[in-house]
């Protein structure tokens, strides 16, 4: 906070990844302008000319008022992460509000910023194109909000002579017990704001892509478990076949034939184009994911909230088949799990592709393809 000419005027600083920047230079003028307090504004996106990057950027460290634009990618940001970090920290002791403001959908239940009033208060994210008319009218209440906020807020002063920042708006708190904490007892002061642990990261992401392996687990069990029942009448009529076939095997006279290549088609690669299909279909229709999804609260969308078309939702699920090397299990010949010498090629290759999964899933926070459809899985919401 600073003063001029005995003015009190409130910093605020807006954090958010990169990929917020136009979001965050909008709608915000009038917030300043009705604000019963002067504001100065500060982003990483607007660093005066002249200015040291660092130094003003360091700012965020000295504002009253941090809004956080919460993403996918603010999550994924290194960066933001770590000054996230730092801006919680002051948060606990008492220094500073932080303000989470809901930019696009994702996972944000599993962070610490789920103690915390979120912004907007229908907890529809600003590019929810399902709910908004426009990102607009999104901003707009953004905005009012941000704006009652922020005149929400008063500064007192501990024992040392420190500012200490209080938001009745924040934390949920009839205001007459906020004035009666305002008198001087600290500890109760302390007791009203929630506190949040800011080494959440880890946390964040084993919450996240344990949620996320149980819907794909639920998927297998209640669709591709269906697919294969409907299918089980084509197996039993044609037992005698195969066990023909498994003679002719063994005596080494086995010829590929059609008959053998369409049994195959139909009994391994047929529930797979399937299973993708019906997958396709549901994360392209208003429930905008797979029954697994929808039981565990997610959803599929594209970037900018959109729902995600059948094609590209289609093509995601081809390739989380082929990386995640499920596709090896349908057989080269019929007889691939009768030899029990031969089982170990398709599940060591399999486990190649959840590994190369694993792998890119701790290094980028995000499964493969999704990064190649360029699609988000976040959390399930009301229209």
């Amino acid at each position: 906070m600073s003063e001029t000419m005995g003015t009190r005027i409130i910093d605020v600083y807006l954090l958010a990844a990169k990929q917020e920047e136009q979001m965050c230079q909008k709608h915000l003028k009038p917030v300043i302008r009705n604000s019963q307090f002067p504001i100065e504004l500060h982003s990483d996106f607007d660093i005066p000319a002249g200015e040291e990057v660092e130094k003003y950027k360091a700012r965020l460290y000295d504002s009253e008022i941090v809004l956080s634009f919460i993403s996918v990618d603010y999550l994924d940001s290194d960066d933001c992460h770590i000054r996230t970090q730092k801006v919680i920290q002051r948060y606990n002791e008492g220094k500073t509000i932080l303000l989470p403001i809901l930019a696009r959908n994702c996972l944000w239940r599993s962070t610490p910023f789920v103690d915390l009033q979120v912004v907007p208060d229908n907890l529809q994210p600003i590019n929810n194109k399902q709910y908004w008319n426009s990102e607009d009218d999104a901003l707009t209440e953004v905005a009012n909000e941000i704006c009652e906020a922020i005149n929400s807020f008063q500064i007192t002063k501990d024992d040392k002579g420190h500012p200490v920042v209080h938001d009745q708006l924040m934390r949920n708190v009839p205001s007459d017990i906020v004035q009666d904490t305002l008198q001087g007892d600290t500890a109760h002061q302390d007791s009203l704001k929630p506190s949040i642990n800011s080494n959440w990261r880890n946390t964040y992401y084993k919450r996240a892509g344990w949620k996320r392996l149980q819907a794909f687990l639920l998927d297998i069990i209640l669709t591709l478990s269906l697919i294969l029942l409907l299918l089980f009448p084509i197996r039993y009529l044609a037992k005698d076949m195969i066990e023909h076939q498994k003679e002719l095997y063994h005596a080494g006279e086995l010829v590929f034939s059609l008959d053998l290549f369409l049994f195959n088609f139909i009994l391994y690669i047929l529930p797979l184009l399937l299973y993708v299909t019906f997958c396709a279909l549901l994360e392209a229709s208003k429930w905008r994911g797979t029954y697994g999804k929808k039981i565990l609260k997610l959803q599929i969308t594209e970037i900018d909230g959109s729902r995600t078309p059948f094609i590209k939702a289609l093509w995601r699920n081809i390739l989380k088949i082929l990386i995640g090397g499920l596709w090896v299990f349908i057989p080269m010949d019929f007889f691939y799990f009768y030899e029990s010498t031969q089982f170990y090629i398709p599940l060591s290759l399999a486990l190649v592709g959840l590994g190369m999964q694993a792998w890119y899933f701790a290094k980028t926070r995000k499964l493969l393809h999704d990064r190649i459809t360029k699609t988000v899985v976040g959390e399930k919401l009301k229209a």
